[in-house]
């Protein structure tokens, strides 16, 4: 396998350190400001970047005159892989993204075939070029969206009320990382929470393990969790003052105590302790359940992304050079 590979006007090469992360911070920084925080934000690259998995997952094509014309980065789920990919306005109109979508399905074909069946991406409902580009290569529509949703701190925050002998303190570091995983993927029925994965979130840069909230049982253990997190970079780019209140869940032996409002609750009264103006939390559409507590809180959705999928069949055996 190469490194690096010419398609077209752009060489794209694999992700090689800090100085691909910096071009790639740079490029996302030229974003319109009501898209500076979409996946994979400022923020949500401190987590992605710390992970050698995730970086072993990037894509970077280049111009001739080598500045970053955009990146791909391709992750797997338990049952699908994730597509996220962006590249600079100028290159909207030619071949660049029909590049990166072609690299992202031969990635999965090479990485993933056998283990999960759909490649998905998500994109925003009004953008056109996207869809039209999505199927091209034979993406369809699913039913499911992600929703974002917006709280204004200076609204009133109810004190929390918790179950008698329920209490929520932050979580205990390292000793129950492995039980919060435990608790996450039994939350939501899945296996896409790795312990590496949530390591990588409690070593960047801007964690606050103050704001790293767990509800304990009687008994002690973790019964349910709200992860809250503010990020200065990004709030300096957009000009405000958000934190986020995700990823919050209930392990299924604790649901309908109000564990998750009285997380929440918590969660919003140490943001605005913090000078924070605004709380998000994102979920999708078929999350019913955290919907209706976020919105029991005072959050309202402002907005959201359509999801695409390519179904791959598992006994296809076709594979492809992309490094």
């Amino acid at each position: 396998m190469q490194n690096q590979t010419t398609l077209s006007d752009f060489t794209n090469y694999a992700y090689s350190g800090s100085c691909d992360k910096k071009a790639i911070l740079e490029l996302v920084k030229l974003r319109p400001i009501d898209r500076l925080q979409d996946y994979p934000g400022p923020a949500d690259q401190q987590e992605v970047f710390s992970l050698p998995t995730s970086q072993a997952s990037i894509r970077l094509w280049k111009t001739s005159d080598s500045r970053l014309a955009g990146y791909a980065l391709s992750l797997k789920g338990q049952s699908f892989a994730s597509l996220a990919f962006e590249y600079l306005s100028e290159f909207a109109n030619g071949n660049l993204g029909d590049e990166m979508v072609s690299w992202g399905e031969q990635s999965f074909r090479n990485n993933y075939q056998g283990q999960a069946t759909e490649l998905v991406t998500n994109i925003r409902a009004d953008d056109q070029h996207r869809m039209r580009l999505l199927k091209r290569h034979a993406f369809r529509l699913l039913p499911e969206r992600i929703l974002k949703l917006a709280r204004l701190l200076a609204e009133p925050i109810p004190p929390p009320v918790l179950s008698p002998g329920f209490e929520i303190r932050p979580l205990a570091g390292d000793s129950q990382v492995a039980a919060w995983v435990a608790m996450h993927r039994a939350a939501f029925g899945t296996q896409n929470m790795t312990l590496e994965y949530r390591q990588a979130w409690m070593s960047v840069e801007d964690y606050d393990p103050q704001l790293d909230l767990v509800a304990l049982a009687p008994d002690g253990s973790l019964a349910a969790y709200v992860f809250a997190s503010i990020h200065p970079e990004e709030n300096s780019l957009c000009g405000q003052k958000t934190g986020y209140t995700d990823p919050v869940g209930t392990h299924p032996l604790y649901r309908r105590r109000g564990l998750c409002r009285a997380l929440l609750l918590t969660a919003l009264q140490l943001l605005k302790n913090r000078g924070m103006e605004i709380a998000y939390l994102s979920t999708s559409s078929e999350n019913i359940a955290v919907q209706r507590v976020a919105q029991s809180v005072g959050f309202r959705v402002v907005s959201g992304w359509d999801r695409y999928a390519k179904e791959f069949s598992k006994d296809e055996d076709e594979h492809f050079d992309v490094d």
